[in-house]
């Protein structure tokens, strides 16, 4: 997360969306949706200012699934993180 901000500010928008992505599919890989989230928002929301717009709907696409409200089983989590870390 650290570094998806410091390429942003120093305009590496890019570099910026990847580190957000890498940081997303790592909170994943934990079991943390809510900073996954946070991460592929942020990500969302610099390649949409750097005018990147098909990683921004990636990123977004990502960030809506894991705010949706949806009633989830401990099994379904499992089963949601492995399909995860398998396309990450």
């Amino acid at each position: 997360m650290l570094a998806g901000h410091l390429y942003f500010y120093a305009a590496q928008h890019e570099a910026s969306v990847l580190a957000f992505r890498a940081a997303g599919h790592h909170f994943l890989s934990l079991g943390r949706l809510d900073r996954a989230a946070d991460a592929f928002h942020d990500g969302a929301w610099v390649a949409t200012r750097a005018g990147l717009t098909g990683q921004a709907q990636e990123l977004g696409g990502w960030t809506q699934i894991l705010t949706r409200q949806q009633p989830q089983t401990q099994r379904g989590q499992r089963r949601f993180l492995a399909s995860a870390d398998r396309s990450s």
